[in-house]
């Protein structure tokens, strides 16, 4: 068995000033983040043989709102088309991670592995429509949400498939 622990701080701080862009001296909107935070990490290793693994781990982490989602300027989204600005007061977003694996070793190099994960987020970014006769689109803070999922995973030398490819 093996266990470790961790514990990462991050300081952050970041300022987005909107301005008029034919009179930049005056200001139109102040957004900013300011965050001091402490994020562990926890993980527990099973090792009954040289071969197989399982794994346990949590871990918490950040996910702050860009440039964009801070600022109040408009602009055309890419990918929509829409009108797009942002929202000064979103939050930054904490994210908690359970992940869960086997791995089974069949050489130093070669391996499978499969896992389950499930991730929880508080204030997540989202992209919504502004309420009002213009499609426009801006950015808000959800509650919370939750992905799920499962991982396979494998690595296999090309050596296996032709003994000139050895090298790669």
């Amino acid at each position: 068995w093996t266990f470790l622990a961790g514990l990462r701080q991050e300081k952050f701080n970041q300022e987005v000033k909107t301005f008029y862009y034919f009179d930049p001296g005056k200001p139109t909107s102040l957004a900013g983040l300011k965050n001091n935070d402490l994020l562990p990490t926890y993980s527990l290793t099973w090792k009954p043989n040289e071969a197989l693994r399982g794994r346990l781990a949590f871990s918490e982490t950040l996910s702050r709102p860009d440039a964009r989602e801070l600022s109040t300027v408009a602009f055309i989204d890419d990918e929509s088309g829409y009108e797009t600005f942002g929202n000064s007061e979103l939050k930054t977003t904490l994210i908690k991670n359970l992940d869960h694996r086997w791995e089974y070793y069949f050489t130093s190099e070669e391996f499978l592995s499969t896992g389950v994960f499930l991730k929880q987020f508080t204030n997540p970014v989202e992209e919504i429509f502004e309420p009002g006769p213009n499609l426009r689109k801006t950015f808000a803070n959800a509650t919370s949400a939750t992905n799920m999922g499962l991982e396979l995973e494998g690595r296999i030398g090309l050596r296996r498939l032709d003994r000139l490819m050895r090298r790669f």
